[in-house]
């Protein structure tokens, strides 16, 4: 497996980082929003390679009202964008 090192640590798979400030809303509010991100990661996942790597996610209110099947496409978007490296 591809191994990539981020700040001197090995990261075999990809991690998300969440910075969610309290103005987001309450911690219902932030908790919900990050299970549907990691959520739409992990189906992406599943038919896309993203690349390996730490990556600081920082979510729009719109992440807890949008369907979730949109909010797939949103997250495929941004897969392929990583893959050509164009973000």
């Amino acid at each position: 497996t591809l191994v990539q090192e981020v700040g001197g640590a090995e990261l075999e798979d990809v991690r998300l980082v969440f910075a969610i400030g309290r103005r987001f809303g309450n911690a219902v509010q932030r908790n919900r929003s990050r299970r549907r991100i990691r959520g739409a990661f992990a189906c992406v996942q599943q038919t896309a390679d993203i690349p390996l790597g730490a990556y600081l996610v920082r979510p729009t209110r719109r992440s807890l009202t949008m369907p979730f099947p949109a909010l797939v496409d949103c997250v495929k978007d941004l897969s392929d964008q990583l893959a050509r490296g164009t973000t």
